[in-house]
Parts: C-alpha cells; sequence; structure tokens
C-alpha cells in the first residue's frame, strides 16, 4: 500500500467532521474483516471457517421487529466456490473442476447452465436452460472470432494484420444486425467506424469518425468526433487536461457554434460550472464531501428551478427541495424515506405518497398508494415475480426456464437464441430488436410497417453511451453530445415543411446524472421536463412550451421505450412499474444476490448503467466518511474464487471499505472481445487533481481544522483515484 492509501486509511477510520462518527472495522486474529459499524450505528458481521474462507454473512435488519438478512457459503474439495444460500433460502450451485472451470451453473432465478472449455481455458459451449446451447472459436491467439448460437445469423469478428497499425485490434465484426468496420491510424488509434445496418432488405450505413489533437494541450487526445449525421463535435483542453470547451460544426460547414466553454471542475474532478454558447451561466454547488448540494434545472425565467438536495449520515437523499427566483416550488419538492438497508421505502410529492415493501431478498412485496395498499407476489422457489395487485391494472408474470420474462398479462415478450429481448407484442402491434457482437441494440421495428417507415436505429460511442438515434431517412434525427459521461446537448434535426432544420437544447440533469430539463438554446424556453418524476422513472415526461418535444432517455443507460413501457438498459429491460428487470441478470450473483433488482432499490442515489449491477452515483460516491456503505455493497456478491470473479475486496483497498470498480470485474462466464480502444477525453491525472485539490484548501479553508479536513479530502480522492485507475 502507497503512503496516500495508508494516510487515507487512518483518516478514514477517524472522526472527521464530514461525519457524525466514524465507521469503525473489527477483524480476527487472523486479520479477516469480521465487522463494520457505520456511521448510523448499522453493523454488518463476517463469519470464517478454519480456512479464513467466508462463510456466512449477515446484514442489518431492515427494521424494528424484521430478520437480519444473511447469506451463506460452502466450498468444494478444491477451495472453489460450491453453493451460495441467500436470505431466502434459496441455493445457488456450481460445479467447478480442477482448473477453476466453472462446468456448470444450478440457479432458482437463470435455471441449470452446463459449459464447457478447452485445453487453454476458452469457453467453447454454454447450454443455457432453455437448451439453447452457444458454440465460441478462438484463433492461435486465444482471440475469439466466432459465436454461434442454436438459430439465428453467428457473430464474428476478425483483427488486423501483425505487420499493420491495427495489428491485433477488432476490424470487422459481423452480427445479426449487419456488420461493423473500424479503420486506425499510424498510431493504432481508431479513426472511424463503419455501422452497416440489414434487415427486412433494407441496408442502412452510418460512420462516427475521430480526430486526434496534434500539438499543446490536446496532444493525442480526441479533438472532433463526427457524428453519422455529419455534425461535428469540438472538444478544446484546457492546461489541466480536461476539457474546457466544446464546439459544433453542421454538416458541409466551417462555421462553429459553441455548446460549452469555459468549464471548470470541482477539488474532486467534477464538473462544476460553463457557460453555454447562449452565454447563460450554469453552477453546480458541492459539500465538503464532494456531494452535489444544489443545482439548476432550466433557467429560472422560463419555469425553471434550482434544486437542492437533503442528506442523512449514510449518504441518502432524504429530500429535494426546489425554488424559483428565491421563492419555494414545493410542487415539486420530494421527500424519501428508507429503511437499514437504505432501501427506498417511502416517497412523497405534491401531496401524492407512496410506500414500498420487501422481503430479506430486497424483492418488492407491497406497493401502497397512500393508505391503500396492493400485495406483489413473488415465487416461493426463486425471485421472479407472480402477481401485481395494482395500482396500475393488475399484472400475472409468466417467465420461461431461463427467468426470462414471457407475459405480463398485457404484453408478451419473445427473446432470441442468445437470450436478448427480440420482440414486444401487445394488441396494437408488434415491435422487433436487433443487437450487434457488442450487445448494443442498433435498430428496432415495429412490424405493422415492416419498411423504414418503422424503424429507427441507435448509434453509440466507444463507451457504449448511446450518440445517435435515426429514422429510416436519417432526415429526422436526435444526436446526444456527452461531457464525460454526462449528457449536456441534444442536437436535433426534423423536417418542416419539406426542409430539415437543425435544432440545439440543452440537457439539465441530476445528481444521478439522468436528464431531468431540456432547454431551447435560443431562448432557454422549456420544451421537456422529467423533473417530476416518481424515483423508480415510472412517471412520463411532462411537456414543455410549444410543439412536443420527444426525448427517450431516462437514468444513466437507459432508453425509454413506448411500445412496451420498458426502459431498454443496454444488457436488460427494466420496468418502472415494477421497479425491476425482467430478465435475470446474466452476471449471477456477481451482480448481486437478487438477479432481478434494479439500483439497490434506491435509485435515488444509485445506478446501473449497463443494466449488470448497482454502483453509487458519481457524484455522490465521495463521501467516504459512510464507507460502511461500500463494504455492504460487497456483501451483495459471494467471496471471490478463482471460478466466481468478483467478491469482496479487504477494506484497506479503499478509504472506508471497498475498492470500487470491483478488481477483476464480474463477467461470471460472459464471453466477448474488447471494443477498439479509442482515447477517450481524459480525466486530469490524479497528481494533478490532488494539487488541484490542495491549492483549493490553501486558498478558501480558514483555520487549522477546516485545512485539515481539506486535506483529508484530498488524501482521499487521492487514493480513489489512483484505485480507479488501477494503480498501487
Amino acid at each position: 500500500m502507497n503512503t496516500v492509501s495508508t494516510l487515507a486509511l487512518m483518516f478514514a477510520g477517524s472522526a472527521i467532521p464530514f461525519t457524525s462518527s466514524p465507521a469503525t472495522f473489527e477483524y480476527d486474529a487472523n486479520g479477516n474483516l469480521t465487522r463494520v459499524t457505520d456511521p448510523l450505528g448499522r453493523t454488518a458481521s463476517k463469519q470464517y471457517d478454519t480456512l479464513n474462507r467466508p462463510v456466512r454473512e449477515q446484514l442489518p435488519a431492515a427494521g424494528a421487529g424484521t430478520s437480519a438478512p444473511s447469506m451463506r457459503y460452502t466450498y468444494d474439495a478444491l477451495d472453489q466456490l460450491a453453493s451460495v444460500t441467500d436470505p431466502r433460502n434459496l441455493k445457488t450451485t456450481y460445479i467447478v473442476n480442477g482448473l477453476a472451470d466453472q462446468l456448470g451453473l444450478s440457479s432458482p432465478d437463470t435455471g441449470n447452465i452446463a459449459r464447457t472449455y478447452d485445453a487453454a481455458g476458452n469457453l467453447i459451449s454454454s447450454t443455457d436452460a432453455r437448451g439453447q446451447a452457444t458454440t465460441y472459436t478462438y484463433d492461435a491467439r486465444n482471440r475469439l472470432t466466432r459465436i454461434a448460437y442454436a438459430s439465428g445469423i453467428a457473430t464474428t469478428f476478425e483483427y488486423g494484420a501483425a505487420s499493420g497499425s491495427a495489428d491485433g485490434q477488432l476490424i470487422r465484426m459481423t452480427d445479426e444486425s449487419g456488420e461493423t468496420d473500424y479503420q486506425y491510424d499510424a498510431a493504432g488509434r481508431l479513426v472511424s467506424k463503419t455501422q452497416t445496418v440489414r434487415h427486412d432488405a433494407i441496408r442502412r450505413e452510418f460512420k462516427v469518425n475521430y480526430s486526434y489533437g496534434q500539438s499543446g494541450f490536446s496532444l493525442g487526445k480526441i479533438d472532433s468526433i463526427t457524428y453519422p449525421s455529419g455534425n461535428r463535435i469540438l472538444l478544446v483542453y484546457g492546461n489541466d487536461g480536461r476539457v474546457s470547451d466544446i464546439y459544433t460544426t453542421s454538416a458541409g460547414s466551417t462555421a462553429s457554434t459553441i455548446l460549452l466553454r469555459d468549464i471548470h471542475y470541482s477539488p474532486m474532478g467534477l464538473p462544476e460550472s460553463w457557460h453555454w454558447g447562449n452565454g447563460r451561466r450554469y453552477q453546480r454547488d458541492f459539500d465538503l464531501q464532494g456531494r452535489l448540494t444544489r443545482f439548476a434545472l432550466g433557467e429560472e425565467q422560463q419555469g425553471g428551478t434550482v434544486r437542492s438536495l437533503e442528506y442523512d449520515g449514510a449518504g441518502n437523499i432524504m429530500a429535494t427541495h426546489h425554488t424559483r427566483t428565491d421563492i419555494g416550488v414545493t410542487e415539486l419538492d420530494q421527500r424519501y424515506a428508507y429503511d437499514e438497508l437504505d432501501r427506498l421505502t417511502f416517497f412523497n410529492s405534491n401531496n401524492t405518497s407512496l410506500s414500498f415493501g420487501y422481503d430479506v431478498s430486497s424483492n418488492r412485496t407491497q406497493l401502497a398508494l397512500g393508505s391503500r395498499i396492493y400485495p406483489i407476489r413473488i415465487a416461493p422457489a426463486s425471485n421472479r415475480l407472480q402477481s401485481a395487485e395494482g395500482p396500475l391494472p393488475a399484472k400475472t408474470y409468466t417467465y420461461d426456464a431461463s427467468g426470462n420474462l414471457v407475459s405480463n398479462g398485457t404484453f408478451s415478450f419473445t427473446y432470441n437464441a442468445r437470450g436478448r429481448l427480440s420482440s414486444s407484442k401487445n394488441s396494437s402491434g408488434q415491435t422487433r430488436y436487433l443487437y450487434n457482437g457488442m450487445d448494443e441494440r442498433v435498430a428496432k421495428t415495429t412490424a405493422s410497417t415492416a419498411s423504414t417507415n418503422g424503424s429507427t436505429y441507435f448509434i453509440h460511442d466507444q463507451d457504449h453511451q448511446l450518440i445517435g438515434e435515426y429514422d429510416a431517412e436519417s432526415i429526422n434525427s436526435i444526436e446526444t453530445v456527452y461531457l464525460e459521461d454526462m449528457p449536456v446537448v441534444v442536437m436535433r434535426t426534423t423536417l418542416l415543411a419539406g426542409v430539415p432544420v437543425a435544432s440545439l437544447y440543452y440537457i439539465y440533469t441530476d445528481q444521478i446524472k439522468t436528464p431531468r430539463v431540456i432547454a431551447n438554446a435560443k431562448d432557454n424556453s422549456i420544451v421537456w421536463r422529467w423533473d417530476h418524476a416518481d424515483p423508480f422513472g415510472l412517471s412520463a415526461p411532462g411537456p414543455g412550451s410549444g410543439n412536443a418535444f420527444i426525448f427517450n432517455g431516462r437514468f444513466p443507460g437507459q432508453y425509454y421505450d413506448l411500445e412496451s413501457n420498458l426502459i431498454h438498459n443496454r444488457h436488460r429491460d427494466y420496468d418502472p412499474e415494477a421497479g425491476r428487470y425482467i430478465e435475470s441478470d446474466r452476471l449471477g450473483l456477481a451482480g448481486g444476490l437478487n438477479t432481478y433488482l434494479y439500483a439497490d432499490a434506491n435509485p435515488v442515489s444509485r445506478i446501473d448503467p449497463t443494466g449488470e449491477f448497482a454502483i453509487p452515483a458519481p457524484l455522490i460516491i465521495i463521501a467516504a466518511g459512510t464507507g460502511a456503505y461500500y463494504w455492504w455493497m460487497s456483501q451483495h456478491r459471494p467471496p471471490l474464487t478463482a471460478s466466481q470473479p468478483g467478491g469482496i475486496i479487504p477494506p484497506q483497498d479503499f478509504p472506508g471499505g471497498i475498492s470500487y470498480p470491483p478488481k477483476n470485474q464480474p463477467q461470471n462466464c460472459v464471453v466477448g472481445v474488447l471494443p477498439p480502444e479509442v482515447p477517450r477525453p481524459p480525466r486530469a491525472d490524479c497528481e494533478t487533481t490532488f494539487n488541484i485539490c490542495v491549492a483549493h484548501v490553501k486558498g478558501y479553508a480558514t483555520g487549522w481544522l477546516t485545512r485539515s479536513s481539506g486535506y483529508t479530502l484530498c488524501l482521499m480522492a487521492y487514493a480513489v483515484c489512483r484505485k480507479r485507475g488501477g494503480q498501487p
């Protein structure tokens, strides 16, 4: 452990002024972590066998008179994880050979899965509970070259020749949606991605280009991205290596338009303020823990508000308050309550109250609207939904053998051989979905108009962020510009009187980087707002002024599908009415002990941008003084073994408890290839961030106690930064 992370650990266990009391950690004689108590006095514990393997973990009871959830683990003779028993006494078992290859899995949610491997340890076949067999082929360098499914079109991968600039890099991918080609410059950097979509005798091509800085602060960094429409995004860098200005030029034009300028970052490295292209200034305020506390949702003169956040000692948001010209806008205010497991149990807004009840595995078991209680039934032998009585029309749920929802009484769903949702259908019609080899959804088509008019196409960047959606002729399009992973601008093209018209809109996001308000760049008028929505995202966006503005972005990584009332979440599909996914997690228990759970049942503060596992929102995660929470997060994953990557990381790897993202990102035998590596607009290196933080403390802190606290925060941030970057 380096000196800085050691100091950060020391401070994380001391009474720093950011919280009312410290988190405490207890160990046994062998150095195993046995108990954690957080600043609110909640305790979680872990027991070990004589070989120092975790055999039982217990979380705090959700409330008075409730049982404390516990998990039990067993191991085989080779020290491999053999079983996990969850708080409902549901058992998942594993068959692992002496080479740590997971040959079999039996899950109450996902069913039985059988796998085989070659001599190099590569997965060569997998058969799911539906009997769908998938085979994998590799080249002499053990690179995945082909995935063949029980039915449908295989996925193939081609790599660059050893003599060229694309040596070893992916140059072509073919799949059910068509093909994608990648080109590189002499330095081996991606310069273009061409995605060709083929379906229903239709061929559509979309291209994304990248260029790189040749000098100055942009040297070697992406300085432009050209979207399929021809819109070009220009990135300017400051002396800290961060993006300072963003411009755009339209197709066929050299004139640039400012989108964002004078971007400044907080001491924790988070975007703090900027000027929109129309000159209006945007400001976000953070507390001493680096958490977002105050931000604007639109211009107040145009009906926007300023939202303030109220936190408890565990970092949960207890309330949001709204003002307009310093006058309270109470109809938008929201209040929240949580149980001892940080699950959202109560929500109140504008005289509407919702309450949620859970079982010990975090399945929602009841929903109360005011005083009316609606029961929700969970299958006794799994975490699958059986029925829900309201308040929307009552539903009965049916699943296939792999745990995919096939019917809820209103919609029916089908899945392809690779386990992805391939169609949704109700009395109004059917919609079909296509995916590429990177598991990105690239098209959806309504069956009632199986022609160009019924299709929508999706293009993603190399971080799998949705950057563009297009109609069949690419006349109507919506393209999104990001500042790192935060959407900030919408570029919209619509056909008016037979002429394509381009317009710019500014996106105002909240504490979890969810779009809440969209405003016209010309006059700041609000055209779309979701600032009134319930925590689980069921509420529809409200209209702004003027013509209806359709924007389907929801929580990070999500896209709303009107045809099914589901929300696409990259690897899975989220049902906001049920507050959970309709498919069991492809990661298995590595993504959490409840394979249907969304955001740990706390969507106010946590996100799941990939549809695999919950993480704290980036603007909230800095609260190091409440580090026991990170330890609790780890309890929802089985212990770290050779056959089951992921699991619990010793608390010394992160100030306050857990190294996040986890070392050995959990994959649970998910096989794929890495996308072409694109140098992202970089965050400042850890040393620069640390120096900026120290400079802020010196410049603004007064008194030894305040400065000591500030320096502590800088040390913690430095340790976190290095861990995230895989540095010792």
